[in-house]
Parts: C-alpha cells; structure tokens; sequence
C-alpha cells in the first residue's frame, strides 16, 4: 500500500485485524517506500533473538504495552517499556529484541537498508547475558538467510546452549514473517 496522503492508522488497525491470525502472522508492512519500510505489528511474539541493523529504528505504540530489550556493547540488557501512545527511536547498531505481549499493536519505521550494508541476528544468554550465537545475513533475500539461522540454530542442541552459564535455549520459529523485506523492484 502506498500512502499518497493522510492514513488513520487505528481505524486501519480495526479494519484489517485479520491479516494477523496464526500462525505467527505479527507484521504486515504498510509502505515500502524509497527510503523507507514502514510496518504494523502485532502482539504476541515468541522472540529471543536481537536484531543489529545499521540504521535507526522508530517505535510508536498503538494499543497496549511492549519491552524492548537493549543489549548495550560490554553492559548487561536494559529493558525499556514503550507504552501504549508511547514512542522510542532505537540507534543503528544496538542489538535490540522487540518482546511484544498478546493483543498489543505497534508501529516500526525503518530505514531501508543499502546493497552493501549488513544486518545481524544474535543471541544473548537469557540467565548471564554471554553472547551464545551472532549470525550476520546480507542484503538480498533476507526471509530465506533469516530461516537458516533460526533452523541452524534450533537443529542443534549445543548452537543454543550457553557455554558460560549452560543456559539452553528453547526451540523458537522464526519470530515474524519476513517476506516483506524482500527488495521490492
């Protein structure tokens, strides 16, 4: 959908709820602009993962409360509660986890991301905090590199165990539909 001018976006949100039913159906993107991805989200979501992107991230809260987990280079996680009407603009390069709670809404615009510019997914030990797994993925079909971390990494046992603490991850799918990253021509 490309908005050529204002949009309401909780009436949006009421008329189109559909769009998210199971199974793990939590985003729909609304625009896929030149500089922009601007996507709704919906609660709840099964994540554990961060996301290390190179731009910023701008959060707006619909309906309902979030956690955004921050996990600051060489600190412990912080969380930051973005409340319902509340927004937050995450910066480029801080691994950040979305944990969205059921029946909650959400806006995330970001910056579409340049040909040679590389994002990551990793996993922070959820009892000590120890880096587990960091996967980087590159531009270009983004679901499909995506899915393979996540099977790589729910296949096997010992990828999902922390080797400080001996945490054990548990199996998670892939947290949100990703098909809307792919590069739109």
């Amino acid at each position: 959908m490309e908005l050529l001018s204002t949009f309401h976006l909780k009436k949006w949100v009421e008329d189109n709820a559909q769009l998210f039913n199971p199974p793990f159906r939590t985003n729909q993107l609304l625009v896929h602009h030149k500089d922009f991805l601007v996507m709704i989200l919906r609660g709840p979501n099964t994540r554990l993962d961060f996301h290390i992107e190179p731009g910023d991230e701008f959060f707006y809260q619909i309906e309902g409360n979030m956690e955004l987990v921050l996990k600051p280079h060489g600190e412990r996680r912080k969380s930051v509660p973005i409340n319902e009407g509340e927004i937050f603009l995450c910066p480029g390069g801080l691994p950040h986890s979305p944990r969205r709670f059921e029946n909650t809404w959400g806006l995330v615009i970001e910056r579409k991301r340049q040909q040679e510019e590389k994002e990551e997914f990793a996993w922070y030990c959820e009892n000590c905090d120890d880096l587990v797994l960091r996967r980087v993925v590159n531009q270009g079909n983004i679901p499909s590199q995506v899915s393979a971390v996540y099977s790589e990494f729910n296949t096997d046992s010992k990828m999902r165990t922390c080797k400080s603490c001996g945490y054990v991850f548990p199996e998670t799918p892939v947290a949100e539909r990703l098909s809307f990253l792919d590069v739109k021509k």
